[in-house]
């Protein structure tokens, strides 16, 4: 079959090949980058204490730190996108991994509040072009079938880099000081950036579109399934549909109503996890606690996190999306109700405070998540595209918001227990806003029938 002349479509070689060695690999890889990611993005946070101490400023004026790091975040995605459809996800994901490694790497040498914000700016825009673009790069190399999984497992590395830099932020803040882990921080990605150079793909539909790539596309292909494509190999991409649809259609009935609660719901996602990531190691602190001790509790609402995750992406593909969502914020709900009673003029222990804390990190740190797979599955086919990237925004906007809220609770000199309190607005505003959505689509049968996976 190498040699003979045949028409492949990639999809449906990957939807009906065994999963290979070689795209576990990639997953492997894709894995690593979001680790990377996850460690630099929540690193700020597990740091700000000793930046705190170190540079005696107060809490609320290192929230432009945060905060210019978000909007990188959101400045390199909505970059990335576009780039990477031009010159291919490899190079942007491998640009992107090395330019956020030597920023973070620069940024450990910071010598004022104003240095600070730029190059918390500078690495926001690598983290946020090889973020998505590495999910499209792994769905692209998984069969229907286990996409979600594939995609799933790939984003639960955010949370393992997450709680990883909250682990060593514990053993060498005291030590080594803040610099210390931006440091790591730096030389780990750029590391690894040199590691993708050699053994990361290119996504094999950019190669199917670049007729000079044949010779690549034909080497991945086989890799996959060993002796399918040769020479005289034509490759088919399905349809894609490329959205023209323009804003107004998804803010006018039916869809204006379910529109904007998932912009609703997503927004206050992103508040909740963005106020814990950023300031939850500084609210500890101050209630007594090490430096060291503040960011293994922060640590913990990671691997909360993380477990979170693969739960509600297993959850959410056996029962309605939405009641997933509502129960397992109402839970998340109820443990920053405990949590805000319990530190009212308390000092809890250190185990305690942990447990509590994972519990919360496992109900909020993944519903955010959750989103984006329930905007994907209400759209229909040819408004897809526009829908789920106008979620993406006020998912960014959320997080940007979380972090500059944070700064204002702070600065109201409200108390740990008052802004575990404060969560619970969001986190029931999210409640609601899923809830709604799903009594509305049931009522108006609007949506898609299928479920399609997607971050």
């Amino acid at each position: 079959m190498t040699g003979s002349a045949n028409r492949l479509n990639l999809q449906e070689l990957l939807n009906k090949s065994a999963v290979s060695a070689f795209q576990w690999r990639v997953g492997l890889l894709a894995f690593s980058v979001l680790v990377c990611d996850g460690f630099d993005i929540v690193a700020i946070g597990f740091i700000l204490p000793s930046l705190i101490n170190d540079w005696h400023v107060t809490r609320e004026a290192l929230g432009p730190a945060l905060v210019a790091g978000l909007f990188g975040l959101a400045t390199g995605a909505f970059c990335g996108g576009p780039i990477a459809d031009r010159i291919g996800r490899r190079k942007v994901i491998i640009g992107s991994v090395m330019f956020f490694g030597i920023m973070s790497f620069a940024t450990a040498w910071s010598t004022s509040l104003t240095m600070l914000v730029v190059m918390r700016f500078l690495t926001g825009l690598g983290l946020g072009a090889s973020q998505p673009n590495t999910g499209t790069l792994m769905a692209e190399f998984a069969p229907w079938r286990h996409r979600s999984v594939f995609v799933t497992l790939t984003y639960c590395g955010f949370t393992v880099g997450a709680a990883a830099g909250g682990f060593l932020s514990a053993g060498m803040l005291a030590s080594y000081g803040w610099p210390s882990i931006l440091i790591v921080g730096g030389i780990v990605p750029m590391f690894f950036a040199v590691l993708y150079f050699f053994f990361l793909p290119e996504s094999p539909r950019f190669l199917s579109l670049h007729p000079d790539r044949h010779r690549d596309l034909c080497a991945i292909v086989n890799k996959i399934a060993p002796g399918t494509a040769g020479p005289n190999t034509q490759f088919v991409n399905e349809a894609v549909v490329k959205s023209k649809v323009p804003f107004v259609r998804i803010v006018t009935p039916p869809y204006l109503s379910v529109t904007v609660l998932l912009w609703l719901g997503v927004f206050c996602a992103q508040v909740t996890v963005y106020l814990m990531n950023s300031w939850l190691p500084t609210l500890i602190k101050d209630v007594g606690f090490s430096v060291g001790d503040a960011a293994l509790i922060g640590a913990m609402g990671q691997v909360g996190g993380t477990i979170g995750n693969i739960f509600i992406g297993w959850a959410m593909d056996k029962w309605e999306q939405h009641r997933v969502v509502c129960v397992v914020l109402f839970v998340g709900a109820l443990a920053a109700i405990a949590l805000g009673v319990a530190a009212m003029g308390v000092k809890l222990s250190l185990p305690i405070l942990m447990v509590m804390i994972f519990v919360i990190g496992l109900t909020t740190n993944c519903t955010h998540t959750a989103w984006y797979p329930m905007s994907t599955n209400f759209y229909p086919t040819e408004m897809r595209a526009t829908g789920t990237g106008w979620v993406t925004f006020f998912g960014r906007l959320g997080g940007i918001s979380g972090a500059s809220v944070g700064a204002v609770l702070l600065a109201f000199h409200l108390t740990m227990g008052e802004i575990f309190w404060f969560l619970c607005l969001p986190i029931g505003v999210g409640i609601i806003a899923a809830f709604v959505k799903g009594r509305l689509t049931r009522k108006q049968a609007i949506g898609p029938a299928v479920s399609v996976a997607a971050h």
